[in-house]
């Protein structure tokens, strides 16, 4: 009787999984098609989705080389804003770009300046974002670092930061005036 017993639920249960299959197969097609409207294409679905992706590609590309554009004009223009401290150069600058970005500056910043203390900041979604650079050169002969300099300002600004003695990054709320904490920090430098 136990067997009989199994084998009476057994096509309900092959019933069921049937019924999942096609659910599933159902909300697949719809899916495609849906796909298949977004990309409006009168093409195939797959060779609109390579074409898509090669002009993803591209977009990357074009982004990336308007990026090295823009960090080189920056870069250019400040090199006159660099102020001569004792035996090095320093440049600070207070900015409203993307972390990102004002990142890639200061490291580009960092190969063209020669003995250098660096200092951006970007003020983004309420907080700063801070990145330093001290030249290998201050770093040997003066026993600059710059991660001592983010962890000093970071400190100042209730953030945290670290990083090498090269370059260094932190951040912190924006509640403080950025501008005299760098102030303070330069003239004790």
């Amino acid at each position: 009787w136990y067997g009989d017993h199994r084998d009476l639920h057994y096509p309900l249960r092959r019933q069921r999984q049937m019924c999942i299959r096609d659910r599933f197969l159902r909300d697949k097609r719809t899916e495609v098609s849906n796909i298949s409207d977004i990309l409006s294409s009168n093409t195939n679905l797959i060779d609109s989705v390579k074409n898509m992706k090669d002009q993803n590609t591209q977009i990357s590309k074009d982004l990336k080389s308007s990026q090295k554009k823009l960090i080189d004009f920056y870069s250019d223009k400040w090199l006159d804003q660099v102020e001569k401290i004792k035996s090095f150069n320093f440049l600070f600058k207070k900015l409203n770009l993307e972390p990102s970005f004002v990142k890639s500056l200061c490291l580009n910043l960092s190969k063209i300046i020669n003995e250098h203390i660096i200092i951006l900041v970007t003020d983004s979604n309420n907080k700063y974002n801070i990145f330093v650079s001290v030249s290998n050169l201050l770093v040997e002969s003066e026993g600059l670092s710059a991660s001592v300099i983010i962890k000093s300002i970071c400190d100042s600004i209730d953030g945290a930061g670290g990083g090498q003695s090269t370059f260094a990054a932190g951040s912190g709320p924006n509640k403080a005036d950025i501008v005299s904490i760098i102030t303070k920090i330069k003239e004790s430098l």
